[in-house]
């Protein structure tokens, strides 16, 4: 604390710092140290100098934090409705609202009622917000939506066809969900020439290879998958692999690798039951 009281009064006293800058940089350090009010008078300061930034975006944090909820929540629609904005700080004022929304102490279902909102109104008043759509996507998937996470996946590549991330979700979803292996490969091909370094990416390209029964190719992808970021599911594809190669003694050790990670991993235990 007295560090940070220390450098507020250094900050303050820095010419080579436009005014806007000492405001926020005088209104972080306030914020750290949970000073509400002076946190809040410093972003109003740094807001005068001009256009809604990232400050707008602190200061709806600290009114919130003061349980001034409607103003933050203004505060925040202000920024998601203005077109003339940035993405990065729209797409910020978006998940800071979610992130009030959990913070809220809300009943888990309120909350995912209020999640289905948001993402609902972001993607009503910015079509063209790809990421938040991919996260909602990605949301419908966890609560088994399928077919509605394919349908927002597909829109996102409608207009953004090199979204790796789409690219990759939407690709390993036909294959391991609705068992479309051959559909698949053209999406995770292209991911993967896209982004060959990924991991996640390496492990889906060698997944499909696998689900197509191309069992040799599939195996350097996932190698380099797992080299790059060990996880159980990859394990498991390793697993999965090496079995079909008639390598038992590699299947049996990736399996066991694979449930160190995540002893809950539930293809993990499918195949723990299927190999001997």
């Amino acid at each position: 604390a007295a560090k940070a009281v220390s450098l507020a009064a250094e900050i303050g006293q820095d010419a080579a710092l436009s005014g806007f800058q000492r405001a926020a940089l005088q209104g972080s350090i306030a914020e750290l140290r949970k000073d509400w009010p002076a946190a809040e008078a410093h972003y109003r300061d740094a807001l005068a100098y001009g256009a809604p930034t990232t400050a707008t975006i602190r200061l709806a944090v600290v009114l919130y934090r003061q349980n001034r909820k409607i103003e933050a929540l203004g505060l925040l629609a202000g920024i998601q409705a203005n077109a003339a904005l940035s993405d990065e700080i729209r797409r910020d004022a978006f998940a800071t609202e979610i992130q009030f929304l959990q913070m809220s102490g809300q009943d888990p279902q309120s909350v995912s009622a209020g999640l289905e909102d948001i993402y609902r109104r972001a993607l009503l008043t910015w079509p063209q917000a790809h990421r938040l759509r991919y996260q909602y996507a990605m949301r419908l998937f966890s609560q088994g939506r399928v077919r509605e996470a394919l349908d927002e996946l597909q829109t996102v590549l409608q207009s953004a066809p090199a979204d790796v991330d789409a690219l990759n979700a939407y690709g390993y979803t036909l294959a391991k969900e609705m068992d479309r292996p051959r559909s698949a490969f053209k999406f995770i091909e292209q991911a993967f020439l896209i982004a060959p370094k990924r991991a996640e990416v390496l492990d889906s390209y060698g997944y499909v290879l696998h689900r197509l029964g191309r069992n040799s190719q599939a195996l350097p992808p996932l190698q380099k998958a797992w080299d790059t970021t060990p996880s159980a599911v990859t394990a498991g594809h390793l697993a999965q692999v090496f079995w079909q190669l008639g390598d038992k003694r590699q299947a049996q050790s990736y399996l066991n690798k694979g449930l160190e990670l995540d002893a809950d991993e539930v293809e993990l235990i499918k195949l723990k039951e299927l190999l001997p």
